[in-house]
């Protein structure tokens, strides 16, 4: 698939001119923004933050680096890093939040790195670790998300972003800016990974006793059911679960070997009925050697992240070519961009290329494709 009508953006700086709002224990700041019209997010040879001058979301977003992107089909939402010169001290590190269709941003507390997801019109801004969590609507406008004891169900799950925090997978409802625990069926004490399907449905791995051995894939409909699949792995007593995505009744999970910093492809299951049969794929059925990320797509496709050869220098993007999510085609991306992690958004899959980012639409080439600078 080649990637074409590449149209470079700029997220605007912003002027603060705003006051607070509060999350968690800490306060964040969450300014109301107007553009000063500036075209470029290009950072600027400013001093990065120190403990002598407080940090602003206007200044961190000025001098800072484009770290995560996301789109809810009508507006997006960038969050900014300001880190010093050297990244050996990563706690002076800020960052800071911005909505540039709402001319709106915000300071995120802590040095800690945060994640954006968008669902269900809304972003959910995460904290590394999972211990903060606020949700952003288009217009700008913040809430705290808050703690509640009864596990999301039915079709609260659809727009559901789910979060791995200090002791367990929480899943946080955008609508209602709160966070709930998975639930969990008897004889599993931790989910090692959650994703939902877009249609009510939750997929997971369960933390094992540590050894390798046969994967399993647990599904439930609705959030509170359970039931597992299991598969059988070639070399299962070395291979472990990895990957897991989902999109309405497909779910694919990955199984790899320990590689370090890389891991080699065990096995690439595939369902398209929920889980009632499974298609497994070895290593020598996919174009990939290596992988480090997969993606569902909004037009049901899925994206996986991987590495071409032996050595895991030809670092690449796939696309599954049909409905069946057993084969898959090549993505060529504009200016020679070096794919490091996929993600799923409202309108495709945003990709960060290293120098940049790019959201691919439905097909890998709609849109037309849009290049982000850092």
């Amino acid at each position: 698939t080649s990637v074409t009508g590449v149209q470079t953006c700029a997220l605007p700086i912003f002027a603060t001119v705003g006051g607070y709002s509060t999350s968690g224990s800490e306060d964040v700041k969450v300014t109301a923004v107007r553009s000063t019209g500036a075209a470029s997010p290009t950072p600027s040879p400013t001093a990065s933050p120190t403990a002598d001058a407080e940090p602003t979301a206007a200044g961190v977003i000025a001098s800072g680096r484009l770290a995560a992107l996301a789109s809810t089909g009508s507006a997006r939402l960038g969050v900014y890093q300001d880190c010093p010169t050297s990244a050996d001290d990563a706690s002076v590190c800020r960052s800071a939040w911005t909505v540039a269709e709402a001319h709106a941003s915000g300071l995120l507390p802590g040095q800690l790195s945060w994640t954006v997801t968008a669902s269900g019109g809304r972003f959910v801004l995460a904290q590394a670790g999972g211990a903060r969590a606020l949700v952003v609507d288009d217009s700008g406008a913040t809430r705290a998300v808050r703690t509640v004891a009864t596990p999301l169900t039915g079709a609260a799950l659809r727009d559901a972003v789910p979060v791995s925090g200090p002791r367990r997978y929480d899943l946080i409802d955008p609508a209602t800016a709160t966070r709930s625990p998975v639930s969990r069926p008897v004889g599993v004490r931790r989910w090692q990974t959650v994703t939902t399907d877009g249609a009510g449905g939750l997929w997971a791995f369960a933390f094992g006793d540590g050894t390798p051995g046969p994967m399993d894939v647990w599904h439930s409909p609705d959030g509170t059911a359970w039931s597992s699949s299991r598969i059988q792995l070639p070399l299962s007593d070395t291979a472990f679960p990895a990957y897991l995505e989902a999109d309405g009744t497909h779910a694919a999970a990955l199984a790899g070997y320990d590689g370090a910093t890389l891991l080699p492809v065990a096995a690439l299951a595939v369902t398209a009925d929920a889980g009632r049969g499974w298609a497994i794929l070895g290593a020598d059925d996919v174009p990939f050697t290596f992988v480090d990320g997969m993606a569902t797509a909004p037009d049901g496709s899925l994206y996986v992240l991987g590495e071409t050869d032996r050595r895991g220098a030809v670092t690449a993007l796939f696309r599954s070519t049909d409905d069946s999510w057993t084969t898959f085609a090549r993505v060529d991306l504009p200016d020679r961009l070096q794919p490091s992690s996929i993600t799923r958004t409202a309108d495709g899959v945003v990709v960060d290329g290293g120098s940049g980012y790019v959201v691919l639409g439905d097909g890998g080439t709609a849109g037309p494709v849009q290049h982000f600078p850092r």
